[in-house]
């Protein structure tokens, strides 16, 4: 029953590269909970591309993905 929440929140598929990576947000005030670090403890362990993307408010900026340009393949999850 433990194991049935926390995993991460998005799967990110990387069309440049066969590949994918497993991806938990986290926003402003927002902690990691006990499920999700065993979760993202069990996705590393058995090597599997997981991260943790802390994210902000911000004002909006000119360009978003909504205008069609690109950003790039995954970057390398093993990278720090």
């Amino acid at each position: 029953k433990a194991n049935r929440s926390g995993l991460p929140d998005l799967i990110r598929f990387c069309p440049e590269a066969p590949g994918y990576e497993l991806i938990e947000i986290k926003g402003p005030g927002d902690k990691l909970q006990d499920n999700q670090i065993r979760w993202l403890a069990y996705c590393a362990d058995h090597g599997m591309p997981v991260r943790v993307c802390h994210v902000s408010w911000r004002e909006p900026a000119s360009s978003s993905l909504a205008d069609g340009s690109s950003h790039g393949a995954c970057p390398d999850a093993s990278a720090p």
